[in-house]
């Protein structure tokens, strides 16, 4: 999307009432590890793992499949300064202080960062109080504003 096609979306996601959660978010049963904590800052920002797609465009992520991203919190996978720096970027942080959440690091200074992924993230965070209902509403627009 572009900055306008951005800016409508933002204002509906604004427009939108909060409401509360269709249901008690289920606990998860991940060990205190750097790639739960990353996994948990998503599902606070209803995102979820099934997003490796986003995670690779906005913050240069590695190429991999969502399985192996929703994998990271039980710790069946290595998570890497590269996934770091990614998920700092997708969830706004600034990398040196995911690095300095997770314990691994170092930044990855060369990655190639989405253009508007500070924009994204504050997407995000605005979208984190609505519905599934209300998200999928604000998906459907989506498509249709990228595809008009």
């Amino acid at each position: 999307m572009d900055g306008d096609q951005r800016s409508r979306l933002e204002a509906l996601v604004r427009s939108l009432p909060v409401q509360p959660p269709d249901g008690s978010q289920p606990a998860d049963d991940y060990p205190d590890t750097p790639g739960a904590l990353l996994l948990r800052l998503l599902r606070n920002r209803n995102i979820r793992p099934r997003n490796a797609q986003i995670l690779q465009v906005v913050g240069d992520g590695p190429y991999v499949s969502d399985s192996t991203v929703a994998m990271l919190g039980p710790g069946k996978v290595v998570i890497t300064p590269q996934y770091v720096t990614a998920f700092a970027h997708l969830l706004g942080y600034p990398p040196g202080d995911m690095v300095a959440l997770t314990g691994i690091g170092p930044v990855v200074e060369d990655a190639r960062v989405h253009p508007a992924s500070a924009e994204i993230a504050a997407l995000a965070w605005r979208a984190r109080l609505l519905s599934s209902k209300q998200l999928s509403q604000v998906i459907e627009t989506a498509d249709a504003i990228r595809h008009a």
